[in-house]
Parts: structure tokens; C-alpha cells; sequence
């Protein structure tokens, strides 16, 4: 359900929501497949491409997000107490460089 609020604009389909998580679209379609029998989200035909399926949060899982809200914002104000901005900045900046660093090993590996 996080990766969901990452796509404000319109619905997200089973690809869109693959690409953001770094895994494949079946195991995506399994987990979406399990949330729908759940009843958190609804996989919807796309109005332009009807072999498109757009996944939207249902109420439950809405009303579930709002209830873990502010244990999550308890939680991370905890988890950063004491932890200045410019901390997090400096940690933000090394591990993006560790992560540009592991994208050009792997491009040299998959060669």
C-alpha cells in the first residue's frame, strides 16, 4: 500500500507498481491478487485499454492507512530523535553513491 501513494495522479496497473518495488510482475499480481480477496484493493479495467487493470485502494484499505498513521509518525519522530537534518542529508548522500556504485557493478557483471 505505500508504493501506492507514490502515484497521486492516476492508478497505478500491476507493471507500474513492479517497476517502483524492483520486482517482477507476477510476484506483484500475487500479492495483488491476495489484497483484493482481502478487500484492500480493487483491480479495475482500464478505461483506455481494457487488457489494463488499474489497482485502487479500497475504503478498508484506506481506513486501515489512517489508523497506522500515527503510530507511523510516533514512530519515526522517535526513530530520528536527536539525528540532525544535516545527518540525515550526509547519510542520504553516502547511500546514494553506495547505490550508484552497485548499479555500475552490476552493469559491468552483466556485460
Amino acid at each position: 500500500m505505500a508504493c501506492m501513494s507514490l502515484f497521486q495522479d492516476s492508478a497505478p496497473t500491476a507493471n507500474d507498481l513492479a517497476k517502483v518495488m524492483g520486482c517482477s510482475r507476477q510476484n506483484v499480481k500475487e500479492i495483488l491478487t491476495s489484497l483484493e480477496k482481502k478487500g484492500f484493493v480493487a483491480l479495475n479495467p482500464c478505461e483506455t485499454d481494457k487488457r489494463k487493470r488499474m489497482v485502487v485502494l479500497t475504503e478498508k484499505a484506506e481506513k486501515t492507512a489512517l489508523k497506522y498513521r500515527e503510530k507511523e509518525i510516533e514512530f519515526l519522530e522517535k526513530l530520528y530523535e536527536g539525528v540532525s537534518d544535516e545527518e540525515i542529508k550526509s547519510v542520504y548522500h553516502v547511500l546514494s553513491k553506495m547505490e550508484d556504485n552497485l548499479n555500475l557493478f552490476n552493469e559491468e557483471i552483466t556485460q
